[in-house]
Order: C-alpha cells, then sequence, then structure tokens
C-alpha cells in the first residue's frame, strides 16, 4: 500500500533524500499511464535543483549518465504548479520508509509523480 503526497515541499524533501541514488526515470503521458513510456532512462541521480527561468520556476532532477549512450539528456523538470500529486511506496515493510534500511537486502523506492501533462515513474535502488 502507498502512501500519498500531496505537498510540493514535501514530493521535493523526498527527492533531495535519493540524490547519489542509483534511480530509473519513466516518463508516461496521462492517457499511457504504465503503458509505453516516452523516454526512460537510469543511472545516479546527482542533482535536485531550483531554477527560475521567466516566470516559470521549477526543479530539475538530473542524472549522472549510465554509459548505456541514449540519445537525450538526462534530466527531468518538475512544477510546482502543474504538480497535482504523487504516490510513494516501498519494498519491504511499509513503516521503514526512508528512515531505516537494511543494508545487505537493499530497500528500493516508488515514487510516481502525477503533474498536468505527464507521470513521472521514479525507482530509486538503495
Amino acid at each position: 500500500m502507498g502512501q500519498d503526497v500531496t505537498e510540493f515541499g514535501e514530493l521535493i524533501d523526498m527527492l533531495r533524500g535519493i540524490r547519489g541514488q542509483m534511480v530509473e526515470a519513466a516518463i508516461f503521458l496521462p492517457w499511457d499511464d504504465g503503458g509505453f513510456p516516452v523516454t526512460q532512462f537510469s543511472g545516479t541521480l546527482r542533482e535536485v535543483e531550483y531554477q527560475e527561468k521567466s516566470h516559470q520556476p521549477r526543479w530539475v532532477l538530473r542524472w549522472v549518465e549510465d554509459g548505456e549512450g541514449k540519445p537525450h539528456y538526462p534530466e527531468v523538470a518538475i512544477w510546482e504548479r502543474r504538480f497535482l500529486r504523487a504516490e510513494l511506496s516501498f519494498t519491504g515493510d511499509a513503516d521503514e520508509g526512508l528512515a531505516e534500511i537494511d543494508e545487505p537486502r537493499g530497500h528500493n523506492m516508488f515514487l510516481k509523480i502525477y503533474s498536468e501533462g505527464w507521470i513521472v515513474d521514479l525507482i530509486s535502488y538503495v
């Protein structure tokens, strides 16, 4: 069972918490959620950066490329004004959350961000 995230600030805190982790990203159109992604990539999430560009400030997530030579720059932008909600879930015990991770077993975080126009599906491997 997942947890609903409705506060944008809480989402940004979660994203900052997975910097330095291996993260897979897939971008879906709203009518194709879970179907075929528009794009997908993976690598180490290196930045979660606030950018003020004109009248549309945004948060940009940037990845260290994983060497597969995909034909696009590995980054995703998220605008607060377009944010609708997010769903957060984990492998293992849901009460563990981000706080306690059993290193030998590993722990995966699944974060699906719903925005106007697209869905960002992130899997973080710890």
